[in-house]
């Protein structure tokens, strides 16, 4: 029983590892994103400048 346990408290521990490493990756993703957004914004309005 106790075995049982441990073993569904390393599985937990595992998923949570996994989604806080997929977060990661998202955060990465979106200041990648928010810094093309902003070189973007930087070259249209030296375009219309």
């Amino acid at each position: 029983m106790e075995s049982a346990r441990f073993s569904w408290m390393a599985d937990a521990r595992k998923e949570e590892i996994k989604e806080r490493k997929k977060e990661k990756k998202y955060e990465a993703g979106d200041s990648v994103i928010s810094a093309i957004k902003e070189v973007k914004k930087v070259f249209s309005v030296a375009a219309v400048g």
